[in-house]
């Protein structure tokens, strides 16, 4: 027994794929653009003048808010 696929029903489906999509799209941006600014915020607050280079961005930040 076979299905027929209305063409209505093929417009629904496209819609619905195309709208999780532009979701996915919209979520990544706001990742990437939040994950931009902790980052520049990170490095603004760490001190150039520093010997010693903190690379873990948890122990950077963590000494960024003891400075406040």
């Amino acid at each position: 027994m076979t299905t027929v696929k209305t063409p209505w029903f093929r417009s629904i489906v496209r819609t619905i794929v195309a709208g999780l999509i532009a979701l996915v799209a919209i979520a990544l941006t706001i990742t990437v653009h939040t994950c931009i600014a902790i980052n520049d915020e990170i490095d603004r607050c760490a001190d150039d003048s520093s010997s010693e280079y903190i690379i873990d961005p948890a122990q950077r930040a963590k000494e960024c808010a003891d400075r406040r």
